[in-house]
C-alpha cells in the first residue's frame, strides 16, 4: 500500500512498509499487519480477490473498519454494504459480521 507511510505515535514512529503481513490465523487468502497493540489494535488487513471471511463477532471489542483501496461486499449482520474506498463501518461487539472480497481489498481495523 504505497498511500500508507507512517504513523507517528508520542513515542515512537512506525514505518508501515517495514511490517509484514502475516497469515491471518483462521481464514484463507487474508493476511494482517500489526500496526499498533495497545490499548487500541489497529491493524491492516489484506483479503485477496475471492476471499471470505466467514461470518464471527468479537465478544468483547469495538470494531471500526475503514476501506483503503479495493472492492468488497460487507455483511453486517442482515445489512449488506459494498466496500470500496472511503467507505467506514462501526461494528458493535457480539455483532455478526463478514466480507467477501470482489478484488484485493485493503482495510485499516481498528479494535477497541
Amino acid at each position: 500500500m504505497k498511500n500508507l507511510k507512517n504513523i507517528h505515535l508520542i513515542n515512537q514512529d512506525i514505518k508501515i512498509d517495514e511490517i509484514k503481513f502475516q497469515p491471518h490465523p483462521k481464514f484463507k487468502g487474508i493476511y494482517i499487519k500489526k500496526l499498533i497493540n495497545d490499548k487500541i489494535e489497529m491493524l491492516l488487513v489484506k483479503l485477496e480477490k475471492n476471499a471470505i471471511m466467514e461470518t464471527h463477532i468479537h465478544e468483547d471489542k469495538i470494531e471500526i473498519h475503514q476501506v483503503i483501496s479495493g472492492e468488497g461486499l460487507f455483511k453486517l449482520e442482515t445489512k449488506e454494504i459494498k466496500y470500496e474506498q472511503g467507505i467506514f463501518s462501526v461494528i458493535p461487539n457480539k455483532t455478526p459480521h463478514s466480507i467477501i472480497a470482489l478484488s484485493d481489498l485493503y482495510i485499516l481495523a481498528f479494535f477497541s
